[in-house]
């Protein structure tokens, strides 16, 4: 049986679809002239556009400035911090006059001292502004006192009642000028009521800078002298501190850099050398560094073993008293 053929009487082309495509394209191309095109983008323009008339405009004129306490809390206090001066040194010391009670104590500021006014000018804006003024302040930098008696008279003005939580560190710039033995007492009672006291500095003495023929180590040997007279004066003071915050909890140091002394040494030895008064070669900043690392080191060592004796001095009586008893 003969096979039916399905496009039977339907009137076949003699080209394929492919090439009936390509010719309808090659004949459009044939039409298209650049003219066409920008008539075309026209067309399409207009009609996914509409007029804009001035006053439907809305003109945009600056952001408006936003309050300081709107910020976030975080750029607010490193505004602040950066406003106090956080992190540099407020060093305290006594007038010349007095206001009829006591010698009126000045605080400046190791960067500037127009800290000190824009940290009393933001107590005075509101309570919390003065609460993170007081934190910034106290809590990054350094407390810095001339001697004992400073502190104290410091104290007496009511800097421990109105930022004695903040206090962090204190530094006493002349340790040797304490006095007789109630002024120190009167010292260790106001720094252990400061309850986040975490480092107590000391600085190396005072020397006057003329000198000539310094012979080599004698900054070190003043060092050490003063940290014997610390030692001497203040032991109990740091056992104390040492046993209410923990040996890890408070820093115990003795800067010989403090004030810039032991490079100011250096600087005259310095000078001495250049011009050949002194055979003495001068220590370089870095070498300055590491002696002052040196000098903390003894000096903390010092404190373990004068800690030890006193211990074992205390644990021997304690025995003697138990024989007594025994006898």
């Amino acid at each position: 049986m003969a096979g039916i053929y399905r496009h039977a009487g339907e009137k076949r082309s003699s080209q394929r679809p492919g090439m009936q495509r390509h010719q309808t394209l090659q004949r459009r191309a044939g039409r298209i002239t650049l003219e066409s095109q920008i008539k075309r983008y026209q067309r399409r323009a207009m009609q996914f556009s509409k007029v804009i008339k001035m006053e439907d405009i809305e003109m945009e004129g600056p952001p408006e400035p936003k309050e300081l306490m709107d910020l976030p809390s975080e750029i607010v206090t490193k505004i602040v911090e950066m406003a106090v001066g956080a992190g540099g040194k407020i060093q305290l010391y006594r007038g010349s006059y007095s206001d009829g009670i006591d010698q009126v104590v000045i605080a400046t500021h190791s960067w500037d001292d127009m800290h000190i006014s824009t940290f009393s000018a933001l107590r005075l804006v509101s309570k919390q502004l003065k609460r993170i003024a007081d934190h910034s302040f106290f809590r990054h930098g350094v407390l810095e006192v001339m001697d004992p008696n400073e502190l104290n008279m410091a104290f007496r003005r009511n800097i421990g009642t109105n930022f004695g939580d903040e206090i962090r560190e204190v530094a006493v710039d002349y340790f040797r000028s304490g006095g007789v033995e109630g002024v120190l007492q009167l010292m260790a009672k106001h720094l252990l009521a400061l309850p986040n006291l975490r480092r107590l500095i000391f600085h190396a003495p005072w020397e006057p800078l003329s000198l000539r023929g310094v012979p080599p180590g004698k900054f070190q040997a003043l060092c050490l002298e003063a940290q014997e007279s610390i030692l001497d004066k203040a032991l109990h003071l740091i056992m104390m501190l040492r046993r209410k915050h923990g040996k890890r909890g408070i820093r115990i140091e003795f800067d010989a850099d403090g004030s810039g002394r032991f490079s100011k040494h250096e600087e005259v030895i310095r000078r001495d050398f250049i011009v050949g008064r002194s055979p003495t070669a001068p220590l370089s900043p870095e070498e300055i560094k590491v002696k002052t690392r040196e000098i903390n080191e003894l000096f903390n060592q010092a404190i373990e073993a004068k800690e030890r004796e006193a211990y074992e001095r205390k644990i021997s009586r304690r025995k003697e008293q138990v024989d007594e008893l025994k006898m």
